[in-house]
């Protein structure tokens, strides 16, 4: 980890804790803005890579709805609005829910686990959070007809064909691949990396590749994270705006122009990403659309009333775009 301080948690008018990361801003131009902590490190982008993997399926013959996209970047909640737009996926492809090969998870959003666990339903790879990247990966496989029976190895084609897409949206050599938590190739990048990725999805025309998927992000917020989720939030609140939450701390936005922001919080934490992202935004001189206090500066709550806040705590040096 080699983060700095980025939010504290206030409670009562003590600092509770404190959040280490790094965070950079990029002008729609790719021009460093603001850096805080080691934004050049090599970090995991999780989740967050969802959407230069989409582009690169789309550039392999995926054929899907704005929907079925969406879901094709999404850590979904696992709600039904999710699981049917997954299940289209596969069945206009000729595929069912037992060629998926992502593992296994309950739901992941609150009120969709709670409703999970009181159906008495099984976990399994579609609920998982996953699935809907993981029917894309299956359904290219099939428009390119490539096998899909071992299309999480890295030598397969579609892999190699995300690795080199990867690298040409973030302008870096993918500096190694790990395994991810829904048992994908997750690629090594670095925070401007994956700000330069989304800025350019974020000003690319909308009939290419980039700007299908960054259009199918802005129509379908709920699918491709939840209710309740802080980057569904984010993008229901901000229209124009794209973004992306990854495991572990991870978040990326962009503007309609193209700024781009990518934050990663050292400790995992989630509630930190955006008011940080927003904050960083902020300190460059970036105009931001009107968003709900809770989403800028999430409560802290004793007895079901605030007595505190996280707040952003930004040490780099900024410099107007």
């Amino acid at each position: 980890m080699t983060g700095v301080v980025v939010a504290e948690v206030t409670r009562n008018g003590f600092v509770e804790c404190a959040h280490h990361g790094s965070v950079v801003v990029l002008s729609p131009t790719g021009e460093e803005l603001l850096t805080v902590g080691q934004p050049h490190s090599p970090n995991f982008g999780r989740s967050a890579n969802k959407m230069m993997q989409a582009v690169a399926m789309l550039r392999n013959g995926l054929q899907v709805s704005s929907q079925q996209l969406a879901l094709a970047t999404a850590s979904h909640s696992g709600g039904s609005e999710h699981l049917q737009v997954v299940l289209s996926l596969l069945h206009a492809h000729g595929l069912t829910e037992s060629d998926l090969q992502n593992a296994a998870f309950a739901p992941l959003g609150i009120q969709e686990k709670a409703d999970f666990l009181r159906s008495g339903d099984t976990v399994r790879a579609l609920t998982g959070d996953c699935s809907g990247k993981h029917a894309a990966m299956l359904a290219t496989c099939v428009a390119s007809s490539w096998n899909t029976s071992n299309y999480l190895e890295l030598g397969h084609p579609l892999q190699q064909a995300i690795t080199s897409t990867i690298e040409e949206l973030t302008g870096q050599s993918v500096s190694g691949v790990g395994v991810d938590g829904c048992g994908a190739p997750a690629h090594v990048v670095t925070l401007k990396g994956l700000a330069a990725s989304l800025g350019q999805m974020a000003r690319a025309d909308a009939d290419s590749h980039e700007g299908r998927v960054a259009d199918a992000i802005r129509q379908h917020p709920i699918l491709v994270g939840g209710r309740g989720r802080d980057v569904t939030q984010f993008l229901l609140a901000a229209a124009g705006w794209i973004g992306k939450d990854g495991a572990d701390g991870t978040m990326v936005l962009a503007s309609p122009d193209g700024f781009a922001v990518a934050v990663k919080v050292d400790d995992g934490a989630a509630k930190p990403r955006i008011p940080v992202a927003l904050a960083a935004l902020e300190a460059v001189g970036v105009e931001l659309p009107p968003l709900p206090a809770a989403v800028r500066r999430p409560p802290v709550l004793g007895g079901g009333v605030q007595v505190g806040e996280l707040r952003p705590i930004l040490n780099g040096q900024p410099r107007n775009p």
